[in-house]
Protein backbone atom coordinates (compact mmCIF):
# COMPACT_ATOMS: atom_id res chain seq x y z
CA UNK A 1 0.00 0.00 0.00
CA UNK A 2 1.34 3.43 -0.69
CA UNK A 3 2.44 5.74 1.85
CA UNK A 4 0.45 9.17 2.21
CA UNK A 5 2.30 11.57 4.69
CA UNK A 6 -0.30 14.52 5.48
CA UNK A 7 1.36 17.77 6.71
CA UNK A 8 -0.71 19.43 9.00
CA UNK A 9 0.81 18.97 12.25
CA UNK A 10 -0.64 21.69 14.66
CA UNK A 11 -4.15 23.30 15.05
CA UNK A 12 -6.47 20.49 16.50
CA UNK A 13 -9.25 22.80 14.73
CA UNK A 14 -7.45 22.38 11.09
CA UNK A 15 -6.44 18.67 12.31
CA UNK A 16 -10.73 17.51 13.12
CA UNK A 17 -11.92 19.73 9.87
CA UNK A 18 -9.31 17.50 7.27
CA UNK A 19 -10.16 14.29 8.61
CA UNK A 20 -11.94 14.11 5.92
CA UNK A 21 -8.93 14.51 3.17
CA UNK A 22 -7.44 11.83 4.57
CA UNK A 23 -10.70 9.69 4.03
CA UNK A 24 -10.27 10.18 0.45
CA UNK A 25 -6.82 9.06 -0.04
CA UNK A 26 -7.70 6.02 2.29
CA UNK A 27 -10.32 5.38 0.04
CA UNK A 28 -7.59 5.32 -3.26
CA UNK A 29 -5.33 2.75 -0.88
CA UNK A 30 -2.72 5.05 1.02
CA UNK A 31 -1.57 4.32 3.49
CA UNK A 32 -2.04 7.18 6.05
CA UNK A 33 0.52 8.68 8.55
CA UNK A 34 -0.06 12.41 9.82
CA UNK A 35 3.04 13.80 12.13
CA UNK A 36 1.69 16.51 14.75
CA UNK A 37 2.60 17.76 17.34
CA UNK A 38 3.10 16.09 21.03
CA UNK A 39 0.22 17.60 22.88
CA UNK A 40 -1.82 15.71 20.39
CA UNK A 41 -0.29 12.76 20.11
CA UNK A 42 -3.42 10.90 21.68
CA UNK A 43 -5.24 11.33 18.91
CA UNK A 44 -5.26 8.08 17.48
CA UNK A 45 -7.45 7.13 20.72
CA UNK A 46 -9.02 9.59 21.00
CA UNK A 47 -10.71 9.98 17.26
CA UNK A 48 -12.71 7.31 15.83
CA UNK A 49 -11.32 6.75 12.44
CA UNK A 50 -9.76 3.70 10.12
CA UNK A 51 -6.59 4.18 8.24
CA UNK A 52 -5.27 7.36 9.24
CA UNK A 53 -1.87 6.81 11.85
CA UNK A 54 -1.43 10.02 13.71
CA UNK A 55 1.91 10.17 14.90
CA UNK A 56 4.32 12.21 17.27
CA UNK A 57 6.34 14.30 14.91
CA UNK A 58 9.12 14.45 17.67
CA UNK A 59 9.46 10.25 17.89
CA UNK A 60 11.19 7.95 15.94
CA UNK A 61 8.04 7.28 13.35
CA UNK A 62 7.67 5.42 10.04
CA UNK A 63 9.03 7.46 6.71
CA UNK A 64 10.34 10.74 9.12
CA UNK A 65 13.28 11.16 7.12
CA UNK A 66 11.10 11.63 3.95
CA UNK A 67 8.39 13.85 5.55
CA UNK A 68 11.38 15.70 7.07
CA UNK A 69 13.03 16.29 3.48
CA UNK A 70 9.77 17.12 1.62
CA UNK A 71 8.30 19.35 4.75
CA UNK A 72 11.91 21.77 4.01
CA UNK A 73 11.02 21.78 0.21
CA UNK A 74 8.06 24.10 1.91
CA UNK A 75 5.68 22.61 -0.88
CA UNK A 76 2.08 23.96 -1.24
CA UNK A 77 0.57 21.65 -3.93
CA UNK A 78 -0.25 17.23 -3.63
CA UNK A 79 2.95 15.91 -4.38
CA UNK A 80 4.53 12.71 -5.28
CA UNK A 81 8.10 11.46 -4.30
CA UNK A 82 9.50 7.89 -4.81
CA UNK A 83 6.47 6.31 -4.41
CA UNK A 84 5.23 8.51 -1.82
CA UNK A 85 2.40 11.41 -1.37
CA UNK A 86 2.52 14.50 0.04
CA UNK A 87 -0.32 16.16 0.93
CA UNK A 88 1.13 19.66 2.94
CA UNK A 89 -2.74 21.28 3.53
CA UNK A 90 -0.57 23.37 6.22
CA UNK A 91 0.50 25.35 3.40
CA UNK A 92 -2.75 25.89 1.44
CA UNK A 93 -2.81 29.47 1.31
CA UNK A 94 -0.22 29.34 -0.99
CA UNK A 95 -1.79 26.75 -3.22
CA UNK A 96 -2.63 27.64 -6.38
CA UNK A 97 -6.02 26.92 -5.00
CA UNK A 98 -5.09 29.04 -2.22
CA UNK A 99 -3.71 32.25 -4.20
CA UNK A 100 -7.05 32.03 -6.62
CA UNK A 101 -9.52 32.47 -3.13
CA UNK A 102 -7.16 35.61 -2.28
CA UNK A 103 -8.58 37.39 -5.00
CA UNK A 104 -11.97 37.56 -3.61
CA UNK A 105 -12.27 35.84 -0.25
CA UNK A 106 -10.90 36.33 3.43
CA UNK A 107 -7.82 35.14 4.30
CA UNK A 108 -8.93 32.67 6.79
CA UNK A 109 -11.41 30.83 3.97
CA UNK A 110 -8.44 31.07 1.54
CA UNK A 111 -6.55 28.72 4.36
CA UNK A 112 -9.24 26.36 5.64
CA UNK A 113 -11.30 25.76 2.24
CA UNK A 114 -8.14 25.44 0.30
CA UNK A 115 -7.42 22.72 2.08
CA UNK A 116 -10.22 21.09 0.33
CA UNK A 117 -9.95 22.29 -3.04
CA UNK A 118 -5.91 21.21 -3.40
CA UNK A 119 -6.99 17.76 -2.80
CA UNK A 120 -9.93 18.09 -4.92
CA UNK A 121 -12.35 18.20 -2.40
CA UNK A 122 -15.17 20.48 -1.09
CA UNK A 123 -15.28 20.84 2.94
CA UNK A 124 -19.17 19.69 2.29
CA UNK A 125 -20.14 17.31 5.56
CA UNK A 126 -16.74 16.85 6.89
CA UNK A 127 -18.20 16.38 10.60
CA UNK A 128 -19.72 13.01 8.74
CA UNK A 129 -15.95 11.61 8.17
CA UNK A 130 -15.04 11.10 12.24
CA UNK A 131 -16.40 10.18 15.50
CA UNK A 132 -15.05 11.22 18.87
CA UNK A 133 -13.95 7.94 20.93
CA UNK A 134 -15.09 9.68 24.39
CA UNK A 135 -14.73 8.83 28.10
CA UNK A 136 -17.35 9.31 29.99
CA UNK A 137 -15.19 8.96 33.05
CA UNK A 138 -12.64 10.90 32.81
CA UNK A 139 -15.10 13.66 31.85
CA UNK A 140 -17.28 13.32 35.30
CA UNK A 141 -13.87 13.39 36.83
CA UNK A 142 -12.87 16.35 35.44
CA UNK A 143 -16.87 17.85 36.51
CA UNK A 144 -16.12 17.07 40.01
CA UNK A 145 -12.59 18.18 40.11
CA UNK A 146 -13.72 21.71 39.23
CA UNK A 147 -16.65 21.59 41.71
CA UNK A 148 -19.50 22.29 38.61
CA UNK A 149 -23.03 22.05 40.00
CA UNK A 150 -26.07 23.06 38.78
CA UNK A 151 -26.66 25.56 35.80
CA UNK A 152 -23.43 26.98 34.49
CA UNK A 153 -21.56 29.13 32.13
CA UNK A 154 -18.98 27.75 29.92
CA UNK A 155 -16.61 30.90 28.89
CA UNK A 156 -13.38 29.84 26.44
CA UNK A 157 -10.73 32.68 26.09
CA UNK A 158 -7.86 30.80 24.80
CA UNK A 159 -6.42 29.99 21.34
CA UNK A 160 -3.54 28.44 19.55
CA UNK A 161 -1.29 25.37 20.20
CA UNK A 162 1.21 25.38 23.29
CA UNK A 163 3.82 25.28 23.77
CA UNK A 164 4.09 27.30 20.53
CA UNK A 165 0.90 29.52 20.09
CA UNK A 166 -1.12 30.67 23.03
CA UNK A 167 -3.21 33.75 22.93
CA UNK A 168 -6.08 34.94 24.84
CA UNK A 169 -9.34 36.65 23.75
CA UNK A 170 -8.80 40.29 24.47
CA UNK A 171 -12.60 41.00 25.32
CA UNK A 172 -14.80 41.16 28.56
CA UNK A 173 -17.27 38.08 28.82
CA UNK A 174 -19.73 38.87 31.86
CA UNK A 175 -21.67 35.69 33.62
CA UNK A 176 -25.53 36.24 34.23
CA UNK A 177 -25.87 36.55 38.16
CA UNK A 178 -27.72 33.36 38.16
CA UNK A 179 -25.37 31.01 36.53
CA UNK A 180 -21.74 29.70 37.74
CA UNK A 181 -18.82 30.67 35.60
CA UNK A 182 -16.56 28.00 34.08
CA UNK A 183 -13.53 29.04 32.23
CA UNK A 184 -11.65 26.38 30.29
CA UNK A 185 -8.25 26.11 31.14
CA UNK A 186 -5.35 23.53 31.19
CA UNK A 187 -6.12 21.12 33.92
CA UNK A 188 -3.04 18.76 34.95
CA UNK A 189 -3.89 15.32 33.79
CA UNK A 190 -6.97 15.83 31.09
CA UNK A 191 -6.93 17.02 27.62
CA UNK A 192 -9.44 19.15 25.60
CA UNK A 193 -11.50 16.38 24.63
CA UNK A 194 -12.12 15.62 28.64
CA UNK A 195 -14.30 19.44 28.58
CA UNK A 196 -16.61 17.51 26.07
CA UNK A 197 -18.81 16.55 28.86
CA UNK A 198 -18.81 19.98 30.05
CA UNK A 199 -19.49 21.50 27.02
CA UNK A 200 -22.64 19.63 26.35
CA UNK A 201 -23.90 20.41 29.90
CA UNK A 202 -23.34 24.34 29.44
CA UNK A 203 -26.30 26.35 29.45
CA UNK A 204 -24.80 29.05 28.27
CA UNK A 205 -21.25 28.98 26.07
CA UNK A 206 -18.85 32.15 24.82
CA UNK A 207 -15.79 30.86 22.76
CA UNK A 208 -13.32 32.65 20.64
CA UNK A 209 -13.06 30.99 17.64
CA UNK A 210 -10.88 27.92 17.95
CA UNK A 211 -11.25 23.81 18.30
CA UNK A 212 -13.88 24.32 20.55
CA UNK A 213 -16.11 25.02 17.25
CA UNK A 214 -15.18 21.63 15.71
CA UNK A 215 -16.53 20.00 19.21
CA UNK A 216 -19.82 21.60 18.67
CA UNK A 217 -20.61 20.76 15.75
CA UNK A 218 -20.57 17.26 16.63
CA UNK A 219 -22.13 17.32 20.28
CA UNK A 220 -25.62 17.42 21.71
CA UNK A 221 -25.45 20.90 22.77
CA UNK A 222 -28.18 22.42 25.27
CA UNK A 223 -27.79 26.05 23.72
CA UNK A 224 -26.67 28.21 20.78
CA UNK A 225 -22.57 29.19 21.34
CA UNK A 226 -21.78 32.82 21.28
CA UNK A 227 -18.30 32.96 19.01
CA UNK A 228 -16.07 35.80 19.35
CA UNK A 229 -13.24 36.65 16.43
CA UNK A 230 -9.73 36.20 17.24
CA UNK A 231 -8.42 39.88 18.65
CA UNK A 232 -9.13 40.56 15.11
CA UNK A 233 -12.84 43.27 15.55
CA UNK A 234 -10.98 45.48 12.87
CA UNK A 235 -11.88 43.06 9.97
CA UNK A 236 -15.25 42.46 8.99
CA UNK A 237 -17.48 40.22 10.28
CA UNK A 238 -17.36 38.31 6.93
CA UNK A 239 -13.63 38.07 6.94
CA UNK A 240 -14.07 36.82 10.35
CA UNK A 241 -16.57 34.88 10.26
CA UNK A 242 -17.82 33.66 6.71
CA UNK A 243 -15.85 30.66 6.35
CA UNK A 244 -16.65 29.58 10.16
CA UNK A 245 -20.78 30.07 8.84
CA UNK A 246 -20.06 28.24 5.38
CA UNK A 247 -18.29 25.03 7.51
CA UNK A 248 -21.02 25.17 9.96
CA UNK A 249 -24.64 23.16 10.16
CA UNK A 250 -25.35 24.65 13.76
CA UNK A 251 -26.47 28.25 14.39
CA UNK A 252 -24.27 30.40 16.07
CA UNK A 253 -23.74 33.78 17.67
CA UNK A 254 -20.43 35.30 15.88
CA UNK A 255 -19.10 38.66 17.92
CA UNK A 256 -16.28 40.63 16.57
Amino acid sequence: MKKCLIQQPSGLGDILLSIKIANHYIKKGHDIIWPVFPIYSNLNKKIKVEGINFVDFQSDFESKQMYQYLSSCKLSEVTEHAGTLFVPIKNSFHSSWGKSMQRFDSHDASNMLAKFLMCGLTHDNWQDYFEINRDYEREERLIKHLGITGEFHLVNKMFGTPPTWKEVLNKNITTPDNLLRVEMDYVDGYTVFDWIGIIEKASKIDSVSTSTFYFFEKLDLKCIPTIYSRNTSHRSHEENFSWLQRLSKKEYNFIC
